[in-house]
């Protein structure tokens, strides 16, 4: 295997898909590329980390229930994660782009049509790398060759 150029890490074997990660940001399963926790149950089915972890989360709560030391930390951190995203917006424009373009190298004309996704949030390190995971998932689950991701300053009048 060639080493990536970006210097992502990827998860050996053929693709794996974990299909208990949120339905609505993954509708057709999340692909496991940079997870060496991933683990295959009796079913075959893939099981990224994160959805391990918050299975594991679920059954400590169902057992010692939400203000318990062994579990309050946790419940304490997705709170403040969420209060953190609420404080962005996302909405979709609904308006289709088209476009025309050569490809440098080959020289092979596209017509692309695409949808515009605006996403308002804090513009620091851990939503860059954020959207710079969620780009390469993007482009292969939707078998892209790039996904155009910007930053672009917002001011709140």
């Amino acid at each position: 295997m060639t080493p990536s150029p970006i210097g992502i890490r990827s998860t050996p074997g053929p693709t794996k898909i974990c299909y208990d990660c949120d339905h609505e940001l993954y509708p057709k399963g999340k692909i496991i590329f940079d997870d060496p926790l991933v683990k295959q149950d009796s079913k075959g089915r893939w099981h990224c980390s994160d959805c391990q972890e918050t299975e594991r989360r679920k059954n400590l709560v169902k057992i010692y229930g939400p203000n318990h030391t062994n579990t309050r930390p946790f419940i304490e951190h997705e709170d403040k994660i969420i209060r953190k995203w609420n404080q962005g917006a996302c909405s979709i424009d609904n308006s289709i782009t088209q476009g025309r373009w050569k490809h440098p190298q080959t020289k092979v004309t596209y017509d692309d049509i695409g949808k515009i996704y605006w996403i308002i949030c804090d513009d620091n390190e851990g939503n860059r790398e954020f959207f710079k995971k969620l780009q390469n998932e993007l482009m292969v689950l939707l078998e892209q060759e790039s996904i155009l991701i910007y930053y672009s300053n917002v001011s709140m009048i």
